[in-house]
């Protein structure tokens, strides 16, 4: 026999084996881990994030105390602050007790809220139908394939949206809520025998009408 021919016959390292050795067992145990985690094994649970509540970057005007209607408005919400008050008699002319118009700000945005007091829920509960009923109607006219978009118009705007409006998970009243093609909104609602309308951008409007105390 040749030299050349023993040499190709010449058994592998014994050292080449335990590293072969080594690997099949590193292998064969990360296949068991990860068919031992199909089996439905704990996973963990992902990690939940709350993002803080904004808050105004602008000062609320000073105002003086009046009714306990009056007060109950807030003078902040979220990132809005009071700008501006005064009277609204197109409410009081309604049958409102009381009513009034406040304007907030964030520093860019304006928001326009219009709240009354009516002698019951009855009469507050007919007023907010008035004004509901008025938002569905601008909406429908809005949404006729004649009507001319508003300036700065987009897209046009989705039909109203209504629901409950809810204290301690009781109902106590409804809201409707429009978006225009100009990119506001408007949401009215009552709350037992008040009616409040809130005007404004429409990517706000309804986080401050969900943080609005009233």
């Amino acid at each position: 026999m040749t030299e050349s021919h023993a040499r190709g016959r010449r058994q592998p390292p014994i050292w080449l084996w335990v590293v072969a050795g080594v690997l099949l067992v590193g292998v064969a145990t990360t296949i068991g881990l990860l068919l031992g985690n199909r089996g439905g094994g704990p996973v963990p649970e992902a990690e939940v994030v709350t993002l803080p509540v904004p808050t105004p970057t602008v000062s609320p005007i000073a105002r003086d105390t009046g009714t306990p209607f009056y007060d109950a408005l807030p003078s902040t919400v979220l990132a809005f602050a009071l700008s501006g008050t005064g009277q609204d008699e197109g409410m009081v002319n309604d049958g409102a007790l009381e009513a009034y118009r406040l304007q907030y700000t964030d520093g860019s945005a304006t928001l326009t809220l219009l709240a009354g007091q009516w002698p019951t829920t009855d009469e507050a509960a007919a007023e907010y139908q008035t004004l509901a009923q008025q938002l569905a109607a601008e909406a429908s006219a809005s949404a006729q394939p004649g009507a001319e978009p508003s300036a700065g118009s987009t897209a046009s705007p989705a039909g109203p949206e209504e629901g409950a409006v809810l204290a301690d998970g009781q109902e106590v009243g409804r809201f409707t809520y429009a978006p225009h093609a100009d990119g506001s909104a408007t949401i009215v609602w009552s709350n037992q025998s008040a009616v409040l309308r809130l005007d404004g951008p429409s990517d706000v409007l309804r986080d401050v009408y969900a943080a609005f105390p009233l």
